[in-house]
């Protein structure tokens, strides 16, 4: 499904507008202060560029917007224990899209991987509409089984999003069985590459293309 976005903002903007969206911003002032060593939350925090800042804390909990990121993420079940978006932290390439990003139809936003210790990490974005936060998740070259709607190797099978084997319950014995035949069969369908110890391996150039494809740029009347 299409989605539309109808401001170009600059990396500095779309950080200060990720910020400004938190919805317990008292803790955000709390980590602020105790990262940095401070009394109180200053005033000017030019010394301090959103862009850095958000690498960091909003990575600590991915589940600190609005109810309608919340809706955007539900639609893949992954696990929340390992979420980074520090590009500087992240062993996997130069082409990886962590950190903050700018496509060439004009959108800015936060790149985020997530998941648990037991599963594959997905692909995420945080970016903004032009009325208010938005989180999307990527289909192409992105690391989850679009069968079951659920990152590779991920165990929570009572999760409301995951979607369970027709006859099947989430407590059913065999269902470490079932789901890993299932992560074999969609990594072979939809051709994703491995590295050397058999993990499915991010393609970002197909991530790059999706994202552009789906979101488009619409200005404002």
């Amino acid at each position: 499904m299409t989605r539309y976005f109808t401001q170009k903002l600059s990396i500095d903007e779309i950080a200060d507008k990720l910020v400004s969206s938190l919805k317990r911003k008292e803790d955000f002032q709390d980590w602020f202060c105790d990262n940095y060593d401070l009394e109180t939350m200053p005033s000017d925090l030019k010394e301090y560029p959103l862009k850095d800042v958000c690498c960091t804390y909003l990575t600590c909990d991915i589940q600190q917007f609005s109810s309608r990121v919340e809706k955007d993420l539900s639609k893949v079940a992954f696990g929340s224990e390992n979420v980074y978006a520090d590009p500087k932290n992240y062993g996997g390439g130069s082409d990886a899209l962590l950190g903050f990003q700018t496509t060439s139809t004009g959108l800015s936003y936060l790149g985020v991987l997530a998941g648990n210790d037991s599963d594959t990490d997905l692909f995420l974005i945080l970016y903004h509409d032009g009325a208010e936060v938005r989180a999307y998740i990527p289909k192409d070259g992105n690391t989850w089984n679009t069968d079951i709607n659920a990152s590779y190797g991920f165990s929570e099978y009572d999760h409301p999003n995951y979607t369970l084997p027709s006859g099947i319950s989430a407590y059913d014995p065999r269902m470490n069985e079932l789901s890993a035949a299932s992560d074999v069969a969609n990594i072979k369908k939809r051709q994703i590459k491995k590295d050397e110890l058999g993990r499915p391996i991010i393609d970002w150039v197909a991530i790059n293309n999706d994202i552009e494809r789906h979101i488009l740029y619409k200005p404002s009347k």
